[in-house]
């Protein structure tokens, strides 16, 4: 039985979580009829319906990520393309007060995944570069120090089109 239908506009992604007592699911699109760039979005649970929320804007989107540090929740969306370049920035969310904030971005390269990860109590966030115009293009790992996430090293791959940790 169909629980909740959602108007989408090519999705290609699908991310449920739980912020608190708030249920969230966040639909990256991929594009729309007419251009890479497009609105994807960001839904809140209500009186037992998911409802908008907001409205990002995303380039391609190929995924989308929540994550938590420390008290933080995260909501990393992932874009391949625009119309020009696959040389893009991927943008890093952040909840505050009841609404995703942009906290950063980092430089992707026809990003096809990535993946948040800890080790030893640090926090990564790994990504699965496709293509830049070659397929000769690395992985990044980035390392999140004093709030940001700062590149930590460089991996050979071509094409990657998965990383998981």
């Amino acid at each position: 039985e169909v629980f909740q239908q959602l108007d989408t506009t090519g999705a290609s992604d699908i991310e449920y979580f739980v912020a608190g007592d708030t249920h969230y699911l966040a639909i990256v699109s991929f594009r729309n009829d007419t251009a890479f760039s497009t609105q994807s979005t960001i839904h809140v649970m209500r009186q037992g319906r998911f409802e908008v929320l907001q409205e990002i804007d995303t380039h391609s989107a190929t995924d989308v990520d929540h994550f938590v540090v420390g008290d933080n929740h995260y909501l990393a969306v992932l874009n391949r393309r625009d119309s020009v370049t696959y040389d893009v920035q991927s943008t890093i969310y952040l909840l505050h007060e009841g609404r995703f904030e942009v906290s950063q971005e980092v430089d992707t390269h026809g990003a096809q995944d990535w993946e948040h990860f800890v080790v030893n109590g640090n926090h990564y966030l790994s990504v699965a570069n496709y293509y830049n115009g070659t397929d000769n293009v690395k992985a990044t790992v980035y390392e999140l120090q004093q709030g940001r996430f700062e590149l930590l090293r460089t991996l050979d791959t071509h094409g990657a089109t998965d990383i998981e940790h």
